[in-house]
This record gives C-alpha cells, structure tokens and sequence, in this order.
C-alpha cells in the first residue's frame, strides 16, 4: 500500500463519520504490512484494535493487542507509549469478555511496575489507572477497583500544580461513581454527586477548562446516575453537558433516556433523539440505544 500517512489518517475518519468499523479494519490490516515509521505503526495498531473491540470481535483485538505490545516493548518505546497500548477502556472489556481478566491484570500489574513514574507519562498512567478501576468494578473485583481509585488520587500528589489536576479530579469522581453503582450504593453516590457538581459548577463559572471538556465532565458523571436510576440527578447533568456542547450527541440520547424513564415530555425526548442522529451515523445511534435500553 502506497498511501501517505496523512491519506490514510482521512480515510478512517471517513469512515468512521459513516460509522463503517469494518472498512477501518481492512485497511489498517493492510496499512500495517507497510515499511511504517514508529508514529505510523503505533497509531495504526492502536486504532486496529480499538476498531475491533468496538466492534466486539475480542479474540482479533486481544491477539492484536497482545502482538502490538510485544512489538512496543522490544521497540524500547517510551514508557508513555507502552502504557497506552493497553490503557483504554473499551479494549480491556474485551479481556474480560474473554475470562481473560487475570491475564490483563498480569500485564497491568508488570506495566505499572517497570514504569518509572514522570511528568511526562503521568497522564497515560491517569487512563490506565480509570481503566483498571472501571473494569474492576465491572468484575466486581471491589478490593482491586478501590485500589486503583487510591492509585489515581496518589498522580495528584505527584505535583500539585498539574495542569491536568482539577479535570481529573473530577474524572476520578466519576470512576468513584461507576464503583457505587456497580455497590448499588445510591446514598454515598448521591452525596460524591453533590460534591462533583460544586467542582464542575467552579470550573464553568471561571471558565478552567473549554466548554466541549466541560460538557464532557458533566455527561460521565451523569452516566453512572443514570445507570442507577437517579434520573432526576442525571437529567439536570446531561442538560448542563448539552448546554456547553450541542454537538454532544451521547448526552442528547442519555437525556431522552431520562424523559423516557421519567415518562415526561415524549415530544422533546423525539425531538432530542432526532437531533442525535443527525450528528452521527445511524450504526453508532443505535449501538447507543441499545446500551441505554439493553
């Protein structure tokens, strides 16, 4: 294959405005037997596998995964690098998918121990940490999500004067909540919910952050509200997500959800839905739909 990086780049998201995982997945295939520089491969494999795990074809992406890391560590890449093959979410669901979690957690485990921590793979730790506490709590592994809660409040600690810092103190909230919920624990969510909502309100008010990153705080902190029944709760969340961001089509669905459960105003949850799929592609809608409505 003969196409530039740059032209390859365009063509996934080409495809992937038309929600077609399956044409991404061809063509990095092939793009990957190219002669590639380190940044071509590694934003091609990690894409490969993101593609796949999406689409829950998990054998392919943990054997995927498993031969990009093995490649990442041999190539001496930087510890940042080698963290961030295995530091997203949707792909370690697949491990689990699989009855593969003991063997994610050994790799988790060996990762985190040959990292030496810096400024420089502090954040890509921070994901890596959520990952593992999401998965965790998903598991049901209580002990193990709390421990890597503990983990991501400690990358505070690492420098107080992180600009990361008041973004992901909030993000850590919302990996909290994902726990309680996982408890079913709605009186301690209820009270981390409260707290959360000073912290976003502060960051809105003197405007820390852009408005996209914001809504983005609000919608993940919803989520887990939702998931619990708090419906009341997330509905205010997700309207405050959607008034920094319209474009954010997942807090419009979610919210319609919520009018849905509520059995309140059908006729904005139809219009809510309508403006959705105008932003996306119907795949992706209805993947989400089906998450909501399982």
């Amino acid at each position: 294959m003969n196409y530039s990086f740059e032209k390859i780049r365009l063509q996934v998201e080409n495809y992937s405005r038309k929600g077609n995982k399956e044409s991404i997945i061809d063509l990095l295939t092939n793009y990957l037997q190219s002669d590639l520089e380190v940044e071509e491969r590694v934003w091609g494999w990690w894409n490969l596998v993101d593609n796949l795990a999406m689409l829950r074809r998990c054998s392919d992406a943990v054997a995927q995964q498993e031969n990009y890391l093995k490649w990442a560590i041999s190539s001496n890449l930087a510890s940042q690098l080698i963290l961030e093959v295995m530091n997203d979410g949707t792909q370690a669901l697949c491990w689990l998918q699989l009855n593969r979690l003991d063997d994610w957690i050994s790799i988790f485990n060996q990762l985190i121990d040959n990292t030496k921590p810096s400024q420089e793979d502090r954040l890509a730790r921070f994901y890596y940490f959520r990952t593992a506490a999401g998965i965790f709590s998903t598991a049901t592994r209580y002990e193990l999500a709390e421990d890597a809660i503990i983990k991501l409040k400690n990358l505070l600690l690492e420098d107080i004067n992180w600009e990361q810092k008041t973004w992901v103190e909030i993000e850590i909230a919302a990996v909290e909540l994902n726990l309680l919920e996982a408890k079913n624990d709605i009186n301690q969510a209820l009270q981390v919910t409260a707290k959360v909502k000073e912290q976003i309100d502060t960051i809105e008010r003197l405007q820390l952050a852009k408005p996209t990153k914001i809504s983005t705080l609000w919608h993940n902190n919803a989520a887990p509200l939702f998931r619990m029944g708090l419906y009341l709760e997330a509905e205010l969340m997700f309207r405050r997500a959607i008034a920094l961001n319209p474009q954010n089509w997942y807090s419009l669905v979610f919210l319609a959800g919520c009018l849905t459960k509520l059995a309140n105003n059908p006729q904005e949850s139809d219009q809510l839905l309508a403006k959705a799929v105008s932003l996306t592609n119907q795949r992706d809608y209805e993947a989400l739909l089906s998450h909501i409505y399982p």
